[in-house]
């Protein structure tokens, strides 16, 4: 481990949470939704009721509202503040990783971990984002961490509680589910379940703190919407998230294990390696039992789900990481020659396939962009990196083999936020449509209003809310009664509008990597 490893470790993260973090438009349908509801929940009438578009909206609970609103108070209601906490989020995961399996296997096992968890593209992704999954992924790895220390130490459960409390206002019923599915099952393997242990987890305090924190704002909003908002997140956005497949997010068997696998590239080629251990290993290494318990109950339960998303599996990456870690540390991966081998051999037709993947993605759906020399530099770095590695492999120095893998991708990484990101989404279709017809500067005498669906994006942009109008004769009526309009749809409602002789198609556009195209009608007075 370097000497100087938590100064790197500051570096490191600070540069890949932060770098360019208020470059990139905010544009996907996930973070447009979280973004505005932060500010119209601070700023709408009541107060602290979730509204997207001034509507309500039951997806997700407060806690990542709360720190996006207190960014735009620091940075102003734009991308950075929007997004500012989740970096935070990110560093502080790496830190207390450090210092929690630094306690609990060792420094040097803590460095490996944070290495995984610094070089995975999915962690560089998901702590950029203005969502609420970098809070959960934080606080119920904290969670989940003191509920070990209770179990193995006797140390006190009321910071599980705590963290436990803020995971369920970040996400929901998952920061309850998945700490007591955990519970059981380890308890069963390690043959301590009984009631006795169970009720001793029910600590009435930490039961109490529980309810302090996250009863006061579910009371509130219940009051306010009349148990509406209430009924739409746990009825809607659990029981039937799970039961059936939304936004065209189909879940199956298998395919999270996938998400987890994909979650920890590149170190992830060794990950079956590293679990592959016989039953007597998991038996005297506690905490690595925990991780892959842990790892286990959520694979497991969103194998079930019907609507899988790669974010859901999250939580399994600082454990993965950490199972990873430690057979790198103990060079157990390399003990097998034939796994070892598969791993290098797939490192690197990963590092090949993937500069050219996202080299002919952007030339798909933007032909015209110009590759400077430094972004194809960022996209050799991998398969360069990859042979060098095999180098290092070949000559047994192991641990070259693992710098020099973290080094390619956590750069890669940082060429992505820097260079390839930027230009992809700065020239989304709803951007280059407000800029074609300047509609955030345009006069009072033009109306830009939606009709049904489309794309919510337009209501971050405008950073004010887009009157929808939701069938063909209320859109005549305003169309006569407003003179000069823009009409905001998607391709699933282009029939109405073509239909209508009152409005000329102007603008059509097909979405980033969607199906789906931005298109916009325009009706000038006579």
């Amino acid at each position: 481990m370097p000497r100087y490893s938590i100064i790197i470790l500051f570096v490191c993260s600070l540069s890949l949470f932060f770098l360019n973090l208020g470059k990139t438009d905010i544009y996907i349908l996930d973070e447009v939704k979280n973004s505005v509801c932060a500010y119209e929940m601070a700023h709408g009438s009541p107060q602290f009721v979730p509204t997207f578009n001034q509507n309500l909206r039951t997806d997700k609970p407060p806690l990542h509202y709360f720190f996006m609103e207190i960014g735009y108070l620091i940075f102003g209601y734009n991308e950075l503040g929007a997004r500012f906490f989740s970096g935070v989020a990110g560093m502080l995961l790496i830190f207390l990783t450090f210092y929690y399996v630094g306690m609990l296997l060792g420094k040097k096992t803590a460095w490996l971990t944070t290495l995984v968890l610094l070089s995975s593209t999915f962690v560089s992704i998901q702590f950029r984002l203005a969502v609420p999954d970098p809070y959960l992924l934080l606080l119920l790895f904290l969670a989940l961490i003191h509920l070990y220390l209770f179990l193995e130490s006797g140390r006190s459960l009321l910071l599980f509680y705590l963290f436990a409390a803020l995971a369920f206002l970040a996400k929901g019923l998952v920061a309850i589910v998945f700490p007591a599915l955990i519970f059981m099952v380890y308890m069963l393997l390690t043959k301590r379940f009984n009631l006795k242990k169970c009720l001793s987890v029910l600590h009435w305090k930490g039961l109490l703190l529980f309810l302090l924190i996250t009863s006061p704002w579910f009371i509130y909003v219940g009051i306010e919407t009349k148990g509406a908002w209430l009924e739409g997140f746990f009825l809607d956005h659990h029981v039937n998230r799970f039961l059936e497949t939304r936004e065209g997010h189909r879940g199956f068997p298998g395919l999270a294990i996938l998400y987890a696998w994909m979650a920890v590239l590149p170190f992830g080629v060794w990950l079956f390696p590293a679990l592959y251990k016989k039953r007597n290993f998991w038996l005297r290494n506690k905490f690595l039992l925990f991780a892959l318990v842990t790892v286990g109950v959520v694979v497991i339960f969103f194998s079930f789900s019907r609507t899988l998303l790669p974010s859901y599996i999250g939580p399994v990456v600082p454990f993965l990481s950490i199972l990873i870690a430690h057979s790198l540390k103990t060079k157990q991966i390399f003990r097998n020659r034939f796994r070892s081998r598969f791993g290098m051999a797939f490192l690197i037709i990963l590092s090949l396939t993937i500069p050219i993947a996202v080299y002919y993605s952007i030339q798909q759906e933007l032909p015209n962009l110009n590759f400077h020399w430094f972004k194809i530099l960022g996209l050799f770095l991998l398969p360069v990196s990859a042979f060098v590695a095999l180098h290092f492999y070949i000559n047994r120095n192991k641990w070259y083999v693992v710098y020099t893998i973290f080094t390619a991708w956590y750069l890669f990484n940082i060429s992505l936020h820097t260079f390839f990101l930027p230009d992809l989404v700065n020239s989304n279709s709803v951007k280059a449509a407000i800029e074609k017809f300047n509609l955030q500067t345009a006069s009072d005498s033009l109306s830009v209003v939606a009709y049904k669906n489309f794309n919510p994006a337009f209501v971050w942009y405008f950073k004010s809310p887009v009157k929808v109008i939701p069938d063909s004769s209320s859109l005549n009526k305003f169309v006569k009664k407003a003179g000069n309009v823009m009409v905001l749809t998607n391709h699933a409602d282009e029939n109405d509008l073509n239909a209508n002789k009152n409005l000329i198609l102007v603008y059509k556009q097909k979405e980033l990597f969607e199906n789906g195209s931005v298109i916009i009608y325009s009706h000038v007075k006579q």
